[in-house]
């Protein structure tokens, strides 16, 4: 059987399995591409070889689907070596070539299966290595777009390589291995609003709960003003990542924290004593978490999530100002902030109108939970985890 089909039994059953992409249909029966279809796909080819010999590892990931996953096969083709995420691949790519500097072209690039938004395209390459002999290697890319005016992405990537720079393990398998697991700080917020329960709460409580073996924790805040920078600074030291909730209208990640509190009252009927959270503080932080992709990826679950620059300018925006101050000054701290919508609001998931129930808070929390974790590149979820 030759190499190509061999690859194209993996992409198959990839695409069957891990890219359930609701807004991409496959034509039944392949078809001819037009000459200039062949030369967007050489073209994406040549852009995803010249992204990685730049090192520049925002448009190589960018050639990805958020869903990606990418596999190596065994000399010649045969027998799987090594299954990633896209976050663990482009994680190990990035490594490998800032050490090394190398760069790698396409030799023959050639559309081998074309169904309309989809595309199975083989490209045979050669790594120059000056210290070493050249490597070459093939890579079979499964290709879909949304439609014909959004971009291509990859969501299947599978590769044969005679190099011994391919790597076969996830970075925190091969660089954490006898480490302890990163520590994760979930929180929600006290009652408010005179309901009895918050939904963030129970929704980070969630959370904590499906990781009963590893390093979370749950921090409930008061809906009172200056209770973020307490519960932050009664941390006897910041966590890796802390992901934090409150309630809203809808699904919604910020984007942006502004310095700044409105004159509403607190739970305790208190104004705040100040309008600036942190005196002397930067106006304004921009959140360095991936919160587009964030969103993107949930929205492939089914979950209508907007990225949003407005925090509200209460608890929330107080909440979200305090973690982002906090990580722009420790660099290998990583936060985020999500609104939730109440306990029985009417949402829109996968289509489809439903209230917001314990059941549905419960699905929800644990897609969150996989999506900010796998963005985050701190943490490898075991195949028995959520």
């Amino acid at each position: 059987m030759r190499l190509a089909q061999r690859f194209l039994v993996a992409l198959v059953l990839g695409w069957a399995t891990c890219f359930p992409i609701s807004s991409v249909t496959r034509a039944e029966t392949p078809a001819e591409p037009s000459t200039e279809e062949v030369e967007v796909l050489e073209q994406f080819v040549e852009n995803y070889f010249d992204a990685w010999s730049r090192v520049d590892f925002e448009a190589y990931d960018d050639c990805f689907h958020p869903n990606a996953m990418i596999s190596l096969l065994g000399e010649q083709g045969g027998g799987l070596r090594a299954l990633w995420t896209r976050a663990d691949f482009v994680a190990s790519q990035k490594s490998i070539q800032e050490k090394k500097g190398l760069e790698e072209r396409p030799i023959e690039t050639r559309v081998i299966g074309f169904y309309g938004d989809t595309a199975v395209v083989e490209a045979s390459w050669v790594l120059y290595r000056p210290d070493d002999e050249d490597s070459h290697g093939i890579d079979i890319f499964h290709l879909a777009r949304e439609s014909e005016s959004q971009p291509w992405k990859i969501v299947y990537l599978t590769f044969w390589t005679d190099s011994d720079l391919a790597p076969t393990e996830a970075p925190d398998q091969a660089e954490q291995a006898g480490k302890s697991r990163p520590r994760v700080v979930v929180s929600g917020f006290g009652p408010f609003g005179g309901r009895d329960e918050n939904a963030s709460s129970i929704f980070a409580e969630a959370i904590v709960d499906a990781f009963p073996e590893d390093e979370f924790s749950l921090e409930i805040v008061p809906v009172i003003w200056g209770a973020p920078a307490k519960v932050l600074a009664a941390q006897s030291e910041l966590p890796d990542l802390w992901i934090a909730f409150g309630e809203g209208p809808e699904f919604r990640v910020e984007s942006i924290a502004d310095n700044f509190r409105a004159g509403i009252p607190d739970v305790l009927g208190n104004a705040p004593q100040t309008r600036s959270i942190v005196k002397d503080g930067e106006a304004r932080y921009r959140t360095q978490f991936p919160v587009t992709e964030l969103a993107d990826s949930l929205a492939q679950d089914g979950y209508p999530i907007q990225v949003s620059r407005e925090a509200g300018n209460y608890l929330c925006e107080e909440m979200l100002y305090v973690l982002s101050d906090a990580s722009a000054q420790q660099e290998d701290f990583q936060s985020l902030f999500v609104h939730i919508p109440i306990l029985g609001k009417e949402i829109e998931i996968a289509g489809q109108r439903v209230a917001f129930s314990d059941e549905v808070l419960e699905e929800a929390a644990t897609h969150f939970a996989k999506r900010i974790l796998d963005l985050s590149g701190i943490y490898q979820l075991t195949p028995d985890q959520p």
